[in-house]
Formats: C-alpha cells, structure tokens, sequence
C-alpha cells in the first residue's frame, strides 16, 4: 500500500502536490484536524492479535488462506494509531462510502477495501442469523478445530 501511495505521489504534477502541501505547512508534517480526544475501545488490540496469529499452525494458516484472508494472518501491526483510526472515521461517510480529504472525494468500494487490504471480496454472504445447527457453519467450525460452541486458538 505504502508503495502504491508513492508512485501515485510520484505521478502527481507540482499543482496537485501543492494542494496537499498547504495543509501541512508549519507543521511537524503531523496533520491535526483539530480533532477532539475520544477513547477507542477495543477487545482486540493488534498487539494481542499478531501474538496470537504467530501462534497458529501450519494448518490453520492454511485455513485462514483458503477462506480469503491469508493477508490478515501475516499482518505485522502491532500497534493501533488511534488518532489516526478517529481521524477517517470522522472523514468517512458511510452513505456514499467515501472518505474526503483536502476537499477531494475518494470513494471506497469493497472492492477497493478488499485489494488494498488483501482480502477477498468474493465467495458466500456471512449469514449472522444462521443456527449453529447449519451443516456449513459446522464445518466451518470443525475446520479450525472448534467444539461446536467456539473455535479455540492454541
């Protein structure tokens, strides 16, 4: 992603640069968009996560990949830019899935999310109200070595 973001900067005339340049000015290239504090609360910190996933076996891994998010098990972040996160939060409009910054409107597909982050846009809808009876939802469980009522990481 870094990369991508480097050639398309690369690729930009002096204007185009310049828009984004005025807005860093006089700064320590820190963009603060006079955000207020807010906490972000997670049960999951990337810390804990990446912990986990070096923990996981060969198989698992696998597993991980066959479903479309083979990216995420080799995520290296061990630390979440909270500012950062409420910044595109407070940019994001979920309406017209899009973020603006500088006045220019960048719309975010799922498509776009998934190639950016790795991960498959494709396959079967996640059905959040089937019983844990469904022949599928036991499979899946069964394949990361779960007992029928949570998968267990070991």
């Amino acid at each position: 992603v870094q990369e991508e973001i480097s050639n398309k900067w690369r690729k930009l005339n002096t204007t185009e640069k310049a828009t984004y340049g005025s807005a860093l000015e006089g700064s320590s290239g820190q963009v603060n968009d006079s955000v207020n504090e807010m906490s972000c609360i997670t049960r999951c910190s990337p810390d804990r996560f990446h912990r986990t996933v070096e923990k996981l076996s060969n198989e698992k891994r696998l597993a991980i990949k066959a479903i479309g998010f083979g990216n995420v098990s080799s995520l290296s972040c061990t630390r979440l830019h909270r500012q950062l996160c409420h910044f595109l939060i407070q940019k994001f409009n979920p309406d017209t899935s899009s973020i603006e910054l500088h006045g220019n409107v960048i719309r975010i597909s799922a498509d776009e999310f998934g190639r950016v982050m790795g991960l498959k846009n494709t396959g079967e809808d996640v059905q959040l109200d089937r019983p844990v009876e469904d022949e599928k939802v036991k499979q899946l469980v069964k394949s990361f070595g779960g007992n029928g009522k949570r998968v267990l990481v070991k």
